[in-house]
């Protein structure tokens, strides 16, 4: 399966970009080191569902604003005897949010499916974007692939908020010599238990011969899952010390 013009991965390029798109909706253009390349992203729920899918490292591929094949969309909507979107314009491309893919059980065997984000049910019973979606779960239907709606009003607010605060630390790259030795270095800070990063503010330690401040240091480690914490439901900055917990790897 592939996107515009065939691209995969990091080569990827979206069929809608940002500058495309006109409307009031929040649009955003964000970077992921993980994946090697810009996301365009059109709404603040594909934002959220981005973050949330960046996270999950079962997921190897991540292609947002995928374009659906025009021969197989105007013959669902002659079968539906319908208008195809854009039709007084001489018909467009129409595009699924998301297309995930994650590997399958055999080698080389990747398992896909597609996701299309809207911000409550309100959106979804308007009579032309209910037509619209019907389109778009026939084609990934025909395709054999599993295709979902995701409400972002049900989104957990706490686990996004931790997610967003993460995100810039966790797209920044460090090296795994300068991880293992903050990892090393903070470890005795998980005795103080009733204590929260913010608290050790003031205070930082040499890593790789340069000053890094505790708290940042932690945000680091959660950052990189090398610490733990109860992300969905616990607000990073309302945390302790003794919510964080030592995994057994680091993801870099």
């Amino acid at each position: 399966m592939s996107g515009q013009i065939g691209l995969r991965y990091n080569k990827y390029i979206p069929w809608l970009k940002v500058k495309d798109v006109k409307s009031c909706a929040v649009k955003s253009r964000i970077y992921s080191h993980r994946f090697g390349r810009m996301f365009h992203l059109l709404s603040h729920g594909e934002v959220m569902a981005f973050y949330q899918y960046e996270w999950d490292d079962s997921i190897t591929e991540l292609r947002e604003q995928f374009p659906l094949d025009p021969k197989i969309t105007i013959q669902i909507c002659d079968d539906l005897k319908v208008l195809h979107p854009g039709y007084t314009h001489g018909g467009s491309v129409m595009t699924t949010d998301f297309v995930i893919t994650k590997k399958g059980k055999r080698i080389g065997e990747e398992i896909y499916s597609a996701v299309q984000i809207k911000n409550n049910l309100s959106a979804i019973n308007k009579p032309r974007t209910y037509t619209k979606l019907e389109i778009e779960h026939i084609y990934w239907q025909r395709k054999g692939i599993p295709w979902k709606i995701v409400l972002s009003e049900s989104f957990n607010k706490v686990f996004c908020r931790n997610l967003e605060f993460l995100y810039p630390i966790r797209n920044t790259h460090f090296n795994q010599e300068f991880l293992c030795e903050l990892r090393n270095n903070l470890r005795v800070y998980l005795k103080y238990e009733e204590y929260r990063p913010q608290d050790f503010y003031n205070q930082s330690i040499s890593i790789q011969s340069q000053p890094i401040g505790i708290t940042e240091g932690i945000n680091i480690l959660c950052a990189k899952k090398i610490w733990q914490f109860n992300i969905r439901d616990i607000p990073y900055h309302q945390c302790r010390m003794s919510d964080f917990k030592e995994a057994l790897y680091a993801n870099e």
